[in-house]
């Protein structure tokens, strides 16, 4: 627990400076909202939909966090007050968001029980709900959301602090909460730092941080993403981009058919941001420079504005600013907090209210608000070349040996210009080009295609494919058993071979001439021919054993009548 450390009468004069700052260089107010004697810290923001402005943070007593909050109705904010059901031990990290209809949802780690909290606000405070049994797990680090289905998701990381993994739990109108789900599973397991958004069509999208690869020469953290249909089927993670660099810390918005992932690229010491369409993933933008010293204050925040978004972040001089994307391009960040140690910005927007932004001011150990009508971005530049997009079709996509397989990239496009190469790579290491072309496989095996188009300006794109090329499938139901001839004087041993025909030789094409039987000694690695037999056979006796008992093992192959055979397996 950290006590201020200057003087009332000091405090004041320093916030009503900031005040002033505030009002006569930006044309608004910056707001103290915690005004405590103790450390304010971690704040989150949210607008509802009737205008209502809610802030949650953490307010540091004698050693013990508890969850803070102040509502704004109109023109007056509530006085703080702390949120209910909290543990003596400690409660950290909370989030807030706008309700399914009005009012807030919000959520904390309570470190009591070591577990996710949930609560309503609706003109007072509903009770609380327990998202997660610690189970022996460590927790953490939660978000939450409502979705335009009226569904409410709750995400955190869980796990030990080394191999953390991210959760989700919804809520569905009608049935209640669900389980919670992994939505990350990741090979290292290292995924944290999350942040959730709802989608246009009621989706659920989560973005967090993981260490794609870490080895001794490598590692690397990049921005992965997952998102439900709106109805609770969750795809598979992927990353956001391929920097394949030090991503730290991303936040996510949603807007329209467009979703952004805004993150701190440590090698580039700046902001990035990620933005996918209709069209799939752009190439990452920077936004602006970050603040360089500290390993721990990368965090940034997003919101859908429009059909574009709001992002801020701490820039290079350790200020708090925005940026604007108007759906074409990103605007110069716009300082909101002036020569304050600054962190943690949370922002909401709505369009009766404005732009609701928030930030921990360390200097004083307090809770800062500034509510804005954000700057417009300036007139988009010249449009950028956009990509081709590479497309193709093939036929057949199977059969046997030798197959010649054609294709076309006939339905590759560049939305800008014209595409003046094809390059193909058949996966057998062969090579073409061309818009239509043919190749021949001699070997069966499961091959990969990949057709890469280039336009008049050097952009490119690829697309993939995969062909099986079939062989001759060998006989069914293979048998054979070792037999004794006894006589008076001797005993003869031989070996009975059995087996069916293979009718999926016959769907394929393959007309069937010949079976050829193998054989080797029990133990030993390599089939030896022994003979071959007509297709109208399916039977063999081996009687090559005389009066020796020898262990044999035996595989029968087919042969069809242009010479192809199938594989011993």
């Amino acid at each position: 627990m950290k006590e201020k450390k200057f003087k009332t009468k000091k405090r004041l004069i320093i916030i009503i400076i900031f005040l002033l700052i505030g009002f006569f260089s930006y044309g608004f107010e910056i707001v103290n909202i915690s005004n405590s004697s103790y450390e304010s810290k971690n704040p989150r923001v949210a607008i509802d939909q009737t205008g209502k402005i809610m802030v949650v943070w953490e307010e540091v007593i004698r050693g013990t966090s508890y969850v803070y909050y102040s509502i704004k109705k109109g023109e007056n904010w509530s006085k703080p007050a702390r949120l209910p059901e909290q543990s003596s031990r400690g409660n950290i990290y909370p989030d807030v968001f706008r309700g399914k209809n009005s009012g807030f949802v919000v959520t904390w780690h309570n470190l009591g029980c070591n577990c996710i909290k949930f609560i309503e606000y609706n003109e007072g405070w509903e009770k609380s709900i327990t998202m997660s049994p610690s189970g022996g797990y460590d927790m953490g680090k939660p978000k939450i959301i409502t979705t335009t289905n009226k569904r409410i998701a709750v995400a955190w990381q869980r796990g030990n602090p080394r191999m953390p993994d991210i959760y989700v739990k919804v809520y569905t109108p009608g049935k209640g909460w669900g389980s919670a789900v992994n939505v990350s599973k990741t090979a290292n397991g290292t995924s944290k730092y999350l942040d959730m958004y709802p989608g246009s069509n009621g989706e659920i999208i989560v973005v967090w941080q993981d260490n794609k690869e870490s080895t001794w020469e490598v590692d690397v953290l990049e921005p992965m993403i997952n998102m439900d249909d709106g109805k609770g089927h969750w795809g598979k993670a992927y990353d956001v981009n391929q920097i394949n660099k030090w991503c730290f810390r991303p936040s996510v918005a949603a807007s329209g058919g467009k979703i952004h992932v805004g993150f701190y690229y440590y090698q580039e010491k700046s902001y990035y941001s990620s933005l996918k369409d209709r069209d799939g993933w752009n190439d990452p933008k920077n936004v602006g420079l970050g603040w360089r010293r500290d390993h721990d204050r990368y965090y940034s925040d997003s919101t859908a504005y429009g059909s574009g978004f709001l992002y801020t972040f701490k820039d290079k001089d350790g200020d708090i600013v925005y940026s604007v994307y108007n759906g074409e391009n990103w605007s110069d960040p716009v300082k909101i907090s002036s020569k304050q140690d600054a962190f943690y910005p949370s922002i909401d927007y709505n369009s009766k209210i404005g732009a609701a932004l928030v930030w921990e001011n360390r200097d004083t150990d307090e809770i800062m608000f500034a509510n804005f009508e954000p700057e417009e971005s300036p007139e988009p530049e010249p449009e950028p070349n956009k990509p081709p997009i590479a497309k193709f079709t093939y036929n057949p996509k199977t059969g046997l040996y030798p197959l010649t397989v054609n294709f076309d990239a006939s339905a590759s496009r560049d939305p800008d210009g014209k595409i003046v190469k094809y390059s193909w790579s058949f996966g057998d290491g062969k090579i073409g080009f061309g818009k239509i072309i043919s190749h021949t496989y001699n070997q069966k095996g499961i091959y990969h295609i990949k057709l890469t188009v280039t336009d008049d300006d050097g952009a490119t794109d690829s697309a993939f494919g995969d062909i099986e090329v079939l062989g001759i499938f060998s006989p069914l139901n293979q048998h054979y058993e070792l037999f004794a001839n006894r006589s008076l004087f001797t005993t003869e041993y031989f070996y009975k071979i059995t087996w069916d025909k293979n009718p999926r030789n016959s769907e394929v094409g393959a007309f069937i001439t010949n079976y050829k039987i193998y054989r080797r000694e029990k133990g030993l690695s390599n089939y030896k021919y022994l003979t071959i037999l007509p297709a109208s056979e399916f039977k063999y006796y081996d009687r090559s054993l005389g009066t020796k008992k020898i262990e044999y093992e035996y595989y029968v192959t087919a042969v069809d009548d242009k010479g192809r055979e199938s594989s011993i397996e």
